[in-house]
């Protein structure tokens, strides 16, 4: 086996790794949830540095408008977050442990970022 073989999605024995790269309850819904969450937490840094910089010398309305929108962006991030978890732990119920456990982990991080959004 080599890491072509793994890039391609084969195992040790030549089999497809799909649920592995895709993830668990339809894959694309995982990965998009993957990707927002990571996307809210890197936005969540940005809009630290700009509330930072609220009040001081640097502070303007184009400023105020940025961390506004960032703002409406990671709400929305959030509820399409929380409306997709929601489907895939409905989906996991049937699925292999595997699969729960991806999904518990997802909603975990999730969690710490939304936690993090609130202060």
């Amino acid at each position: 086996m080599s890491f072509q073989d793994i890039n391609r999605g084969h195992g040790a024995n030549g089999a497809a790794m799909q649920s592995r790269r895709t993830g668990p309850a339809g894959g694309d819904a995982y990965q998009t949830a993957v990707s927002q969450v990571f996307q809210m937490s890197t936005s969540l840094t940005g809009l630290k540095r700009l509330v930072d910089q609220l009040g001081g010398p640097k502070d303007t309305v184009e400023l105020r408008q940025r961390a506004a929108t960032m703002k409406e962006k990671i709400t929305a991030s959030a509820k399409q977050v929380t409306n997709s978890l929601k489907s895939m732990q409905k989906q996991t119920a049937e699925q292999p442990r595997q699969d729960q456990v991806a999904v518990a982990k997802l909603a975990s991080d999730f969690e710490h970022v939304l936690k993090d959004f609130q202060k």
